[in-house]
């Protein structure tokens, strides 16, 4: 009972709830109700819309399950049992299964975490969160295991894998692409003395760091892992095996790289500090929200698209926004930026500065009436992020939507804001 209400509490402090605007929690839930402002809700009967009509976003495609893994873009994290940052973080082994059930498919395990002071956590725990997440009809996880101990300790390690995942985790050679499903692949970096049990695990991903010839000899069954500092003009043209980015080491708040960049070349795994719930997060949890964590990379990856195509959006404004703790009690100024995040350069587009007074309850209404519009070349991997500052803090089919605004730490805000967009084909 105690570790299922700890599993609770950390679920409520470290998750996010990017998924609301797919999956709305119903009215008894927290979150559940939406409040509306009398702006918002006269507007929505000007236009003769229902309150309980406007539109939520469509859920993503169902993932072919029958191609190689080189080519889906894959869910995964970096240092995945860690709470806060690399050097002093808070270990904690229940974070996994939590991970787990938000579509993290490629777990970073390091068995202890080397060269900080970040505090151990038994790896024998660690192998039962993850058991605990993979289910007999879901999709592969990776394990991408650092292993910092000798050649008997790694027999320890196989050992408690093996007995704790059972028929879950890979042994050796599979048939079948199906005999993946529910199944744990063990990824391993090379070590100088191995012992051959554990060589045996990483049959199917053995993890390199690549040699100065990579591009011309790459091993079957391997995994070229990158930090995130190489040009990534230097990795575009090898697409025989998986690929995996890490944050580079100095990044010692668990801040995060964009991984739009490494996807873009073709990279299928961007493992990300999911400790921080910055604009690289941000878009991760874009791409991986409302799939099972594994995502079909675009045809356009493979044959070019000709072409360009136009985005708009109308902004009427937003309800229930939460106040700067300094105004509870007087007036605050606030703005929306827009962007869309294309490979031949983002788009930017603001909302003009208004002028708010706090409610009683905490929150403030703002009323924009803006509309934005883009033109650009067709590109299947565009995403649009939406922001809303307080001037304050100095930071710079078509259908109605109530887009559920989270805060910077992922949590449903309570605020939602009224908007339209479209995306077509310029003839």
């Amino acid at each position: 009972m105690a570790q299922d209400f700890e599993v609770t509490q950390l679920a409520h402090e470290f998750g996010t709830h990017t998924h609301h605007n797919l999956f709305p929690p119903s009215q008894e839930d927290e979150h559940g109700r939406v409040r509306l402002s009398s702006e918002i809700l006269q507007f929505l009967q000007d236009i003769e819309e229902e309150t309980s009509s406007y539109g939520r976003f469509s859920n993503p495609p169902p993932v072919d399950d029958s191609l190689p893994f080189t080519r889906y873009f894959i869910s995964s994290s970096h240092n995945t049992y860690l709470l806060s940052r690399q050097i002093i973080g808070r270990p904690r082994q229940l974070h996994i299964p939590m991970s787990s059930a938000a579509t993290h498919v490629c777990v970073g395990l390091i068995v202890t975490h080397g060269y900080t002071f970040s505090k151990s956590t038994s790896f024998s725990s660690v192998c039962e969160a993850i058991g605990e997440a993979v289910t007999p009809d879901g999709w592969p996880v990776f394990i991408s295991l650092e292993c910092h101990v000798d050649v008997e300790g790694q027999k320890e390690l196989v050992h408690q894998m093996v007995d704790t995942w059972g028929d879950k985790l890979v042994k050796g050679r599979l048939e079948d692409i199906d005999d993946y499903n529910g199944r744990i692949v063990l990824m391993k970096p090379p070590k100088p003395r191995i012992s051959e049990e554990l060589a045996e695990l990483g049959y199917y991903a053995r993890s390199l760091k690549p040699p100065k010839d990579w591009l011309v000899e790459n091993p079957l069954n391997s995994t070229d892992n990158f930090e995130e500092i190489t040009t990534p003009a230097h990795i575009m043209f090898n697409s025989n095996a998986l690929r995996r980015i890490f944050p580079k080491g100095t990044r010692i708040g668990s801040s995060n790289f964009d991984p739009l960049t490494f996807w873009r070349n073709g990279s299928q795994v961007a493992s990300l500090n999911w400790q921080v719930y910055d604009k690289g997060m941000q878009v991760n949890e874009a791409m991986f929200v409302g799939t099972p964590g594994w995502v079909e990379k675009p045809l356009s990856m493979r044959n070019a698209l000709d072409g360009e195509a136009h985005s708009s959006g109308e902004i009427v404004g937003i309800s229930s926004l939460p106040v700067p703790k300094d105004h509870l009690d007087k007036p605050f100024s606030t703005y929306l930026h827009a962007e869309l995040l294309h490979s031949g350069g983002d788009f930017e587009w603001r909302s003009k500065t208004i002028k708010v007074q706090p409610g009683s309850e905490g929150y403030a209404d703002v009323s924009w009436q803006s509309q934005f519009e883009w033109e650009y070349d067709v590109d299947d991997m565009t995403f649009l992020r939406l922001t809303v500052f307080h001037d304050h803090f100095g930071k710079d089919e078509q259908m109605w939507v109530l887009v559920r605004m989270l805060d910077m730490k992922g949590k449903n805000s309570d605020a939602t804001l009224l908007a339209k967009f479209s995306n077509s084909q310029v003839q």
